[in-house]
Parts: structure tokens; sequence; C-alpha cells
């Protein structure tokens, strides 16, 4: 259990007033009364905390060091950004090492989602060899070349299944340069949507990446055009609803016997749903229509939604990765 205690600051002389940064400490050291330890690493947290998780944006606004400056400290705005610089420079190996556990697990599973990236009059990412930085500066330029303002990038989570870890990353647009370049050396199952990217990944990946579709996009389809087709989406309904059961029996499960559970009652309602999408009162269904676009979704994802039933580990879907990105 954690306990709020609040938000307090110590203040550091560093030689005399015209060496002190601009709105420091004069204020902070009145009210503490002493000379407090060098206390850097806490400052650092406090800033990055205020900047993160509580969505204040210190160095656009100015907020941020208003916050602070509640709890005793008042610093410039360029004391703020040079703080973010350093923290996201110093904690950059620690991300690499998580990278590197998530992509050491059996299983990742990964979502996307919509960030508006502001670009206007924005430096461009530096000459680097970094291939994000590539794509960056042919979008962001490109962007700027149209007098566009902001451009729609990306935020991604990868999600080790097997450990308790979820890694971020952005990307400008969604290319598929982002996942191949997290996943690169991955060896395992990527539990996905259907992003033509990850099909991709998938093909470079020369047998290393398995992709596994989610059982909940595919229902989710089924349910939206039951409207449509009301008598056969009730059919595909109830066998869905027959897999999740068996899933809600095997939660408890070691991996081993909800292997043995799944081969010995999913694949045979797996089995009933492609005999049923492949008769001849289904294949009448008009592609164009609601349901019809539905019943494509489950033919084209058909194999990769079976990848879950040969590994006790694998989830049936990837609903607990996207909760992580909304």
């Amino acid at each position: 259990m954690l306990n709020w205690v609040g938000m307090g600051a110590d203040v550091v002389r560093v030689g005399d007033s015209a060496q002190t940064p601009r709105g420091s400490d004069a204020g902070a050291s009145a009210a503490a009364g002493r000379d407090p330890p060098d206390n850097r690493e806490t400052q650092t947290a406090r800033v990055q905390t205020t900047s993160t998780c509580e969505a204040i944006r210190p160095v656009k606004t100015g907020c941020g060091g208003r916050t602070l400056a509640s709890h005793g400290w008042t610093p410039a705005r360029s004391t703020l950004l040079n703080v973010l610089q350093a923290a996201a420079h110093l904690i950059r190996p620690f991300v690499a090492h998580l990278r590197e556990v998530v992509r050491a697990g059996p299983i990742i599973g990964t979502d996307d989602t919509t960030v508006t990236l502001v670009v206007k009059d924005s430096p461009l990412p530096g000459d680097d060899d970094n291939p994000k930085n590539v794509r960056a500066r042919e979008v962001i330029a490109a962007a700027q070349a149209e007098s566009r303002g902001s451009i729609t990038a990306r935020m991604w989570v990868y999600r080790s299944i097997t450990a308790p870890i979820n890694v971020f990353d952005f990307t400008v647009s969604r290319h598929q340069e982002g996942p191949g370049i997290f996943l690169e050396g991955f060896v395992g199952s990527l539990m996905a949507d259907c992003y033509a990217g990850y099909d991709s990944v998938e093909t470079k990946s020369d047998g290393r990446i398995i992709r596994a579709a989610c059982v909940a996009h595919a229902r989710r389809k089924v349910f939206d055009a039951r409207g449509n087709s009301p008598v056969h989406a009730s059919m595909l309904l109830s066998m869905f609803r027959q897999l999740y059961d068996i899933e809600d029996r095997a939660k408890a499960f070691t991996p081993e016997d909800r292997l043995a559970l799944r081969q010995a009652e999913s694949r045979p309602i797996w089995k009933r749903i492609r005999e049923y999408l492949a008769s001849e009162a289904m294949m009448s269904v008009m592609p164009k229509e609601l349901f019809g676009e539905a019943l494509t979704y489950l033919r084209n994802q058909f194999e990769h939604l079976l990848v879950y039933l040969d590994d006790g580990l694998m989830p049936i879907d990837n609903n607990e990765t996207e909760q992580l990105i909304k």
C-alpha cells in the first residue's frame, strides 16, 4: 500500500546570489530557515512527476513551476527544461533494459493509439543513425513544408505476458518501422490487432515471430453487426461465449492444464465456427454488408485467432494490453 505524503522541497545554495539560478531559492530559503543537504535526485523526480503523472507541462505553461513553488521551490523554466532533458538522457539505459526484458519473454502484447504532435516551428531531430529519427525528420519536414501545425503521431505499448513490465514507445507515424525496430530480435508470439504492419514484421522475422489475433476483436465485429443478420450473429456469439466460459474456468490453471483444456474443449468449438463460416447460408451474405464485413474479418484472421490454442501462456485476447493505452 502507498500513502501519499505530499511534496516538499529542499534548496541548495550554490555560491553567491549572482550565481544562483533566476527564480530559484530566495523565498524557499527563508521558509526553510536552513541550508538543506544536496538532494538533486529528489528534485528531478518531482519535476518528472509534475510533468508526467500530473499531466502538467512545466516548460510550456509554467504551471509546473507554480506547482513546485507551492511546496517551497521556484525554479526558472530553463532550469525545468534542463532537469527534464537530463532525466531523459539518464533514464535511457534503464528503458533499454526494460525493452530487453520484454523482448526476452515468449509472448508480447502490443497496441497503439493516436497522439497529436505539434510540429510548427519545431526543430528537426538530430542527424544520427537512429532510423526512428530518420523517419521523424521526413515526416516533420513534410508537415512543415505544407504549413501544417501538427501531425498525428503514435504511442505504442509493448506488454510482457510473463513479467509485470510494460514499455511505451513513441513514433511520429504508424509506419511499420515502429514495431519493427522495437521487436528486432524478438522470438515468440505477438498478440496484436490486424494492422498490416504487424504482418510485415512477422514476414520479415523469417518465422521468429508468430502473430496471434485478438478474439475479442473478432467477437466485437460480429456483435456490432448483429442487427444486420441477427440469427447468424446469435449463433456465432453463442460459440464465442462458450470459448470465454472455458477461459474463465482455466484462469487458475497452470499453463500446461490450460493448454490441455483448450485442446480438448476450445478447438472443437473453433472447428464448428470454421464449418459455420463455410456454410451455404453464410457464403450467401454479401461482403459489403456490415455482417459480411465481420465475416470477412473472421475468415482473414482465422489462423491467427487459433494461435492461443497451442500455448497455455497466451491469453485469448489483447484486452489487458489495450487497457494500458487508453
